[in-house]
């Protein structure tokens, strides 16, 4: 399992890493909350699993640092700007 989470890993950073890397912190914000709001889990109870206790436990440091919680959960009421732009975008009705 380890090992396949870590070649699963690689493929993602080599999709991903730049457009990741290239985010401001509101768009690191929402990305996690569009996480949370297809999958139904926190950023952190994911990267928890895949990465270990300590990874979480360190991104979220770093996350808490620059004003974010990797912890937060997505709402339909507290985030219905976002919910606004998803449902006019016409990708969800």
């Amino acid at each position: 399992q380890r090992k396949l989470v870590k070649q699963c890993d690689e493929e993602i950073k080599k999709m991903f890493n730049t457009e990741i890397k290239e985010l401001t912190i509101t768009q690191g914000q929402i990305l996690t909350k569009l996480i949370n709001r297809e999958v139904g889990r926190t950023t952190y109870d994911i990267v928890k699993e895949t990465k270990g206790g300590f990874a979480a436990f360190s991104y979220q440091l770093i996350a808490r640092v620059v004003g974010h919680n990797l912890k937060s959960t997505y709402s339909v009421t507290e985030d219905r700007d976002i919910e606004s732009i998803i449902v006019n975008s016409g990708y969800y009705q």
